[in-house]
């Protein structure tokens, strides 16, 4: 009787092991949706992004959640119809991004998050210039 207790024990952890498995690599599937590397992008310059006339930057939202705490938020629409929102920490001050896994990614002036934001937006990547 107890080495059936075992086998069944040992069975179901395999299977648990499995379905974390399983989990796991969806999970990185879902995080390989952004390319992180985005060099080839780094010509655009902050004076660049703001000639696009950004609109939206000014207007900022207070908002809360469990995860991020407070914070603020600001919907960003550039003259090339790029748009996107723009975040700050409500107790750092802080600007970021956050990315379609909400992972924020700190940047170290409002100027250099829009330009973070717009190249995100446009060409699916997240600049390491200028952050954080």
């Amino acid at each position: 009787m107890k080495a059936k207790l075992n086998l069944k024990n040992r069975l179901l952890n395999s299977v648990l092991t499995i379905l974390i498995i399983i989990s796991l690599s969806s999970f990185n599937t879902l995080s390989q949706d952004v390319n992180y590397g985005c060099d080839e992008y780094d010509y655009i310059t902050i004076d660049d992004v703001m000639n696009l006339s950004p609109e939206g930057y000014e207007q900022w939202v207070s908002r809360s959640s469990l995860f991020d705490g407070s914070y603020y938020e600001a919907s960003i629409e550039f003259s090339d119809g790029i748009r996107g929102k723009l975040f700050q920490g409500g107790t750092s001050g802080r600007y970021f991004v956050e990315d379609s896994n909400g992972t924020n990614y700190y940047y170290n002036s409002l100027r250099s998050a829009i330009r973070a934001l717009y190249i995100y937006k446009k060409h699916s990547c997240l600049t390491a210039r200028y952050r954080a």
